[in-house]
């Protein structure tokens, strides 16, 4: 809520847990566009280690919607399950479609190679960064959308660099043919 304001950006937060002092670790998502659908969709837990989410948000384009689904995957018996079930919803979204989160998984997992391999997904930070770090476990894939530029950023706020893209949406576009 504090970044949304200070930033003037239109922002929602998944909560994963709520405890005595209120709602705290899930998902968010801040953003210049209108959303004009949203939805938080809880992830399996079969060890009661921890809860995780996923956020389905839906965005307007001059032609046609984005579908963004933003998450954090367990990383361990429970990422495998997880894994599935948002690889499954993320094919089948119509394009143009985003997946954006810690998956806590690399490159070579047999359940996101076939997809990324046969050019169905596009590695957003992947296929722009020269030097992308073989064990990332931070993803923003995508469908129907390439990416223009991309990067991470390490400065210290989290464990994990921050990523980011910049993606060409002018096929849906009213200038686009």
């Amino acid at each position: 809520e504090t970044l949304g304001a200070n930033l003037k950006l239109n922002w929602l937060f998944a909560p994963t847990e709520t405890c005595w002092r209120g709602e705290h670790f899930g998902s968010a998502f801040l953003t210049r566009h209108e959303v004009t659908h949203w939805q938080r969709i809880p992830l399996e837990n079969r060890t009661a280690n921890g809860f995780r989410n996923m956020v389905f948000v839906s965005l307007p384009l001059e032609k046609g919607t984005l579908s963004v689904i933003i998450t954090h995957a367990d990383r361990t018996s429970d990422r495998e399950h997880q894994l599935r079930s948002l690889f499954t919803l993320f094919a089948s979204l119509e394009e143009p479609a985003l997946l954006l989160g810690d998956l806590n998984t690399r490159r070579h997992d047999p359940l996101l190679a076939p997809s990324l391999d046969s050019g169905a997904w596009t590695d957003c930070l992947g296929s722009i960064l020269k030097d992308d770090p073989g064990n990332r476990i931070d993803w923003i894939l995508a469908r129907g959308v390439k990416p223009i530029d991309a990067g991470l950023i390490n400065n210290g706020a989290s464990d994990h660099p921050c990523a980011w893209a910049e993606l060409d949406l002018s096929p849906y576009t009213k200038s686009a043919p």
